[in-house]
């Protein structure tokens, strides 16, 4: 069950958008340490059913390096411009390991062969049904399937207040995965990974979460 918008942080994205520029970028500073390699997630144009009438491409690009949380939004670039921005200025500066739900689909998306860690524990997990967080406001506002439409809103010819709270709730939902996925790192992947390589979740007193 997906919960309301949190004002503050709707507030806090929409305040801070220029709703003119090519792009946006949203940054949170994390009550938790990624130590090492880049978590990554994504949102596309691919379609709900699975169906495309056109090849999918990426419009929001999220990322946790170390305790920053960033979300690359694309406001008013061409698709493929976009995606040509974030390969050339900021995929190639990430540090490895590259973590993701679903590598295949960020891979295939980014087009880097790298090394991917899988942090789903089976094949089609849910994040919202596996990961519950009460104590951090990671408020999401959707699934991923949610994305195109909000997108497909931003693109129309509605009201801008329509297409701006489309919008936001695109960079809300990403944000919300990138912190259910780095929950996910240490409850799913700590079984697998060795300790000090996941580094893993620690809180900034340097102790383990």
């Amino acid at each position: 069950m997906c919960g309301a918008i949190s004002l503050d942080v709707a507030s806090r994205i929409a305040n801070t958008i220029h709703w003119e520029n090519d792009f946006y970028v949203y940054e949170e500073k994390l009550p938790i340490i990624l130590s090492e390699g880049t978590l990554i997630d994504i949102e596309t144009t691919g379609l709900p059913d699975g169906f495309r009438t056109a090849p999918s491409s990426m419009f929001t690009f999220g990322f946790i390096v170390n305790n920053k949380l960033s979300v690359v939004q694309n406001l008013n670039m061409p698709l493929k411009y976009f995606e040509n921005y974030v390969s050339t200025n900021i995929i190639e500066v990430l540090p490895l390991p590259y973590y993701a739900w679903n590598c295949s689909f960020e891979a295939n998306h980014l087009k880097r062969d790298a090394e991917w860690i899988e942090l789903q524990p089976f094949k089609y997990a849910k994040k919202h049904e596996l990961i519950k967080i009460n104590r951090y406001d990671y408020e999401d506002v959707g699934n991923g399937p949610d994305c195109p439409k909000w997108w497909a809103v931003w693109r129309s010819s509605l009201p801008l207040q329509s297409r701006k709270v489309a919008l936001v709730k695109v960079i809300i939902h990403n944000r919300a995965c990138l912190i259910k996925e780095i929950v996910a790192l240490v409850a799913f992947c700590g079984a697998r990974l060795d300790n000090e390589r996941i580094i893993g979740i620690k809180n900034e007193e340097g102790c383990a979460l």
